[in-house]
């Protein structure tokens, strides 16, 4: 994958079932051994024609998938999208919208937002201390506020000239480097080499080991909060 990483890229590195399976059994298991989220035994076999598991202990819910026991959990969604749209999530934060993901997964534009909203509750707590040492951040302009030409680079069209909101790629150094400004450089680099890779491996190991009842918990709670606040707005004078 050459020159800077896109849209339409990430999109078709993530659109492969068997590499998102791949991803996820070594973000779960470490060392790539599936295990029964029930009672962890490693004693199960893979049923490729339904792309499940089954534990061969007796136990309710023999059968499970990759998606048992995380936010993904009872979803008719698949994996690709689910991967796809948190990887989007957490390398462009509020700066990717529902409609651009709608655009880019051919998912309707409410799912693009159920799939978005549990994913930024699922990352909820975590420590924003990614990175050592110093970092910077290099920010380039992205799409056009213009509704018009929207999304048109995505979809192979051509951007527009005008200016739009500011994508920043951030950057670790160590505190003792010889550059004292190391700047983004795009040459031709592998996909599992680039910084945001390395950023969605960190965070997605933390979205999925949230499971989908903390997940229930977070939804309630940001909910009570929502009512509350509008609450308050109506006794302002």
């Amino acid at each position: 994958m050459d020159g800077a990483l896109s849209l339409l890229e990430v999109v078709r590195y993530f659109s492969d079932p068997n590499r998102c399976q791949q991803l996820v059994v070594r973000l779960r298991w470490g060392d790539g051994k599936v295990r029964c989220p029930q009672c962890d035994s490693e004693r199960v076999t893979y049923l490729e024609r339904t792309r499940v598991w089954k534990c061969y202990r007796k136990h309710p819910r023999a059968k499970f998938s990759l998606k048992t026991g995380t936010i993904f959990e009872d979803s008719p969604i698949s994996l690709v999208k689910w991967i796809s749209t948190a990887w989007l999530v957490i390398n462009c934060g509020y700066r990717v919208s529902s409609s651009e993901v709608h655009r880019a997964l051919g998912v309707t534009q409410k799912t693009a937002w159920f799939m978005m909203h549990r994913i930024r509750l699922a990352m909820l707590g975590r420590s924003r201390d990614g990175l050592g040492g110093e970092a910077v951040v290099n920010a380039s302009p992205f799409g056009s506020p213009d509704p018009s030409a929207r999304g048109a680079d995505l979809h192979g069209g051509k951007r527009s000239s005008k200016r739009g909101a500011r994508v920043a790629g951030v950057l670790g150094r160590a505190e003792k480097a010889p550059d004292p400004m190391p700047t983004m450089k795009f040459a031709p680099i592998s996909f599992e080499t680039t910084p945001e890779f390395e950023h969605f491996i960190e965070t997605m190991s933390d979205v999925l080991a949230v499971s989908k009842a903390e997940l229930d918990r977070r939804v309630q709670e940001a909910s009570g909060d929502s009512d509350r606040n509008r609450k308050r707005a109506k006794r302002v004078p």
